[in-house]
């Protein structure tokens, strides 16, 4: 039989108090009493295993002390990770995150922020999914801006940021990002640059906008031949795998017009194409130099290690959680837009060839 709950009245009825003064003292508020008195509420709460009613407390605060996380793919280790440091600095801070998981289907943000809105949360930190007209006419991007202007609860959107929508935002800089691995690649004498990208992705737009202002700012032409569309999944690399090793410079060859290095705009989207580069037996960086995008945990086995593009999700995280709570307490202020820098981590998949 399960035992019933612990209240307050039954440690105040102990120790002999006013229900109110147990309250203070066990939620570390001011209260009249003797640092003894303090001292034994919190042993007999201790000793009945007391918890805090959350329900009843919320309806005194107007708070419940819960935050809520949309991403689009929490098995990208970027989201996981984004959202580890998003659960740590809620739970330090004595609150409950709550972790909803689109599948990148913009139908499902809709759905899962009235979810969310319904269990009351104090605020929301939201990466919507990636929106495709043409691939998705019966759905309107307008239909989540709507929701998002008609929403009456705190929000932050996080590292997918849309200029359509006026709110707090939070993002890492993905065309300076992008601009950095090329340059760094033109300055180990490599001019044929592909680039992986996700054209359907906000974020592999702007790195690949990224990739173009470095080949202009280096006098490099663009090649329309040396990008390849890639979803954010292992799959879809090893899928550009072979299309990259159509495009490579032949080891016995002097084309000028061949590529020798890549930029992959993803970790998932590297792991597939280092899988295809095995399998075919091109080596890394002898055959394709090749520089990643995120700097997450799935490249530390690697061998060699992949140079590439670190995101700072300690610090998108800690910014994020940071603006939320400074618009929960000021409703009123005027909207922030935070911009972080990433930057570029160096191993040993870009071989010199000037």
């Amino acid at each position: 039989m399960q035992e019933r709950r612990v209240t307050l009245k039954d440690i105040a009825k102990e120790v002999g108090l006013s229900v109110s003064a147990v309250s203070l003292t066990l939620n570390g508020h001011d209260v009249r009493l003797s640092e003894e008195s303090k001292q034994r509420i919190r042993e007999v709460a201790k000793k009945k295993n007391y918890k805090a009613n959350v329900l009843a407390k919320s309806l005194v605060t107007k708070r419940t002390d819960t935050f809520g996380l949309l991403v689009p793919d929490i098995e990208n280790p970027f989201f996981a990770s984004l959202a580890k440091a998003l659960e740590e600095y809620s739970r330090n801070t004595g609150r409950v995150l709550i972790i909803v998981n689109s599948n990148d289907d913009p139908v499902s943000d809709n759905r899962l922020l009235d979810m969310l809105v319904s269990r009351e949360v104090d605020g929301l930190f939201l990466v919507p999914s990636n929106f495709v007209p043409q691939r998705q006419p019966e759905v309107k991007m307008s239909r989540f801006a709507s929701a998002l202007r008609h929403l009456s609860v705190p929000y932050v959107l996080v590292d997918r940021i849309s200029e359509d929508i006026d709110c707090d935002k939070v993002a890492i800089d993905n065309e300076r990002g992008a601009a950095m691995a090329v340059d760094y690649l033109v300055k180990h004498g490599h001019r044929g640059i592909i680039c992986v990208a996700n054209r359907d992705s906000i974020n592999g737009r702007e790195r690949l906008s990224g990739y173009r202002l470095s080949l202009k700012n280096h006098g490099i032409e663009y090649n329309e031949q040396f990008v390849i569309h890639s979803d954010y999944h292992e799959q879809g690399g090893y899928l550009a795998g072979s299309r990259i090793c159509r495009l490579l410079k032949p080891s016995d060859s002097s084309c000028d017009t061949c590529a020798t290095a890549v930029l992959s705009c993803s970790d998932m989207t590297t792991l597939g194409i280092i899988s295809y580069f095995r399998e075919v037996g091109i080596s890394i960086p002898r055959d394709c130099s090749l520089i990643s995008y995120d700097n997450s945990p799935v490249l530390s086995f690697s061998d060699p290690g992949i140079t590439a593009v670190a995101q700072d999700i300690q610090g998108l995280s800690y910014k994020a959680f940071e603006t939320l709570i400074a618009r929960i307490n000021q409703p009123k202020a005027p909207f922030s837009r935070t911009i972080l820098t990433p930057s570029l981590v160096i191993r040993d998949s870009v071989l010199s060839i000037s």
